[in-house]
């Protein structure tokens, strides 16, 4: 998971007052692999898309995230995913 989709999971869990293990809880993983998720270290593209699901931070069809309204920010996110 990028840099930048991690910062916004990371606002995403503070405004709904949820831990990392809530998160990795309510997807269905444990919270020690959401962590390397959240670091970089393991990329999967099925756990990374229910995580963003799980937030609301996708739009319908998984185009990219909803942030803010902002529809540059899903152009530029959905060009990151589609370069993968």
């Amino acid at each position: 998971m990028n840099k930048d989709l991690v910062k916004e999971v990371r606002i995403e869990l503070v405004r709904r007052e949820w831990t990392q293990s809530e998160l990795a809880r309510r997807i269905g993983i444990s919270a020690a692999y959401l962590s390397l998720i959240m670091k970089g270290r393991r990329s999967v593209e099925g756990v990374e898309r229910r995580i963003l699901r799980e937030l609301g931070l996708e739009e319908g069809g998984g185009e990219g995230p909803q942030l803010s309204g902002d529809p540059e920010r899903s152009r530029r996110w959905r060009g990151r995913v589609q370069a993968t």
